[in-house]
């Protein structure tokens, strides 16, 4: 994702992680500053660098929303998962690592195909009541 793109999609996401993580604040006014002064280069290599989990990571889900530490339980707890099951027999369904949050991009898409389907069985329900009523 490009600072631009950042910058219109997670902007207080943004400001909050530069300010937990470097101490910046993020100005947007029509200069478009920082305090301490950053070029445009330089921020964009700190919004790359931004950790995992970061108010910015969490704003736009997937593996970036996720700590490293949180990554190391999640592979403790299906390894731990797995030697029950194995030490079980193996019997029944072999666990599954836990999901990655998704994307926010995958929710909104998602929610806008839902949105549409919902719209049209709308339009589809008032033309069945109108074509039903007699009057």
């Amino acid at each position: 994702m490009t600072l631009a793109g950042v910058l219109n999609n997670n902007e207080s996401a943004l400001r909050a992680s530069l300010q937990a993580e470097y101490g910046i604040r993020l100005l947007l006014d029509a200069g478009g500053r920082t305090e301490p002064g950053r070029t445009p280069r330089e921020l964009a290599d700190l919004v790359e660098h931004l950790p995992g989990g970061c108010a910015l990571g969490r704003a736009i889900g997937g593996d970036a929303a996720i700590t490293t530490e949180a990554h190391m339980t999640r592979a403790v707890e299906h390894t731990i998962r797995m030697t029950a099951w194995s030490e079980a027999g193996g019997k029944g369904k072999q666990p599954e690592p836990m999901r990655l949050p998704r994307a926010a991009g995958e929710v909104a898409a998602e929610q806008a195909v839902e949105s549409a389907k919902a719209s049209a069985w709308e339009r589809r329900q008032a033309r069945r009541e109108a074509a039903s009523d007699p009057s």
